[in-house]
């Protein structure tokens, strides 16, 4: 985690991993990337929304934005939310598919920017965009 100076502002860099996940359901074999939520936009998340199930990607551009706001009129990707076992870790399954859609291809790592402002329009909510690392 880091802070790094960007024009006329502040954004907080935070790096997080992104795992093979292969889920088996009724003989049919699913795989998704595992996407690991930092605590400390948990932490965040939970003081704006008092019940915490979902988090919402939306993409906007050539930009994704994670946020704990349902906003309409900006295509979005509902996503639960995921305890691994009683341990204060969270994460939510990425389904390829549905990025690929969108352009985006997801690697190993995923590095979470949180603004000040918000960029998504009648968001109360910081700016969190993700910017997926992509290994060449």
């Amino acid at each position: 985690m880091r802070i790094v100076e960007n024009e006329n502002c502040f954004e907080l860099h935070i790096f997080s991993s992104i795992t093979d996940n292969n889920v088996s359901v009724n003989g049919k074999c699913y795989n998704y990337k595992r996407l690991v939520i930092p605590n400390v936009l948990m932490e965040y998340f939970r003081e704006k929304k008092s019940v915490l199930e979902y988090v919402y990607l939306y993409f906007q551009d050539d930009s994704i934005f994670l946020s704990v706001e349902k906003l309409h009129d900006i295509k979005y990707s509902k996503r639960r939310i995921i305890q691994v076992g009683k341990k204060n870790s969270f994460f939510i399954n990425l389904n390829e598919r549905s990025l690929l859609k969108h352009d985006v291809t997801v690697g190993n790592n995923v590095l979470f920017v949180v603004g000040g402002e918000s960029k998504l329009n009648d968001s109360e909510c910081i700016s969190i965009e993700l910017r997926f690392c992509v290994e060449e």
